[in-house]
């Protein structure tokens, strides 16, 4: 099994904090809503602008958090199917969990 390297575990770290600015220069109402972002530019400048990013990683943390409550969904859809009986639905988790490591280039 492999584990996460010390490179892997400092681009994740140094992308929360960018994540964490950019949130930060959001208004309640986006952060509650925020479909709000993906369909008004103005506020994906106006956020990239208070963060010191890029309109370009403010798009990228919204398709992000898009992609990964979607997963969410399915992942709780998932363990649903599967009933709430100990075991299998530990193995839904991790199966669910496996894939998301995967997809952000990380093998197990």
């Amino acid at each position: 099994m492999n584990k996460i390297s010390e490179q892997q575990m400092a681009h994740a770290e140094k992308q929360q904090k960018m994540w964490e600015s950019m949130i930060n220069s959001m208004t309640p109402h986006e952060r509650e809503t925020p479909e709000v972002l993906a369909s008004t530019p103005s506020r994906r400048r106006r956020i990239a602008r208070g963060s010191g990013r890029k309109e370009l990683d403010v798009s990228n943390m919204i398709a992000m958090f898009t992609q990964m409550r979607s997963r969410m969904r399915d992942m709780s859809k998932l363990m649903k199917m599967t009933g709430a009986q100990g075991k299998s639905q530990w193995d839904a988790v991790f199966f669910c969990i496996r894939i998301g490591i995967m997809s952000a280039g990380v093998t197990l």
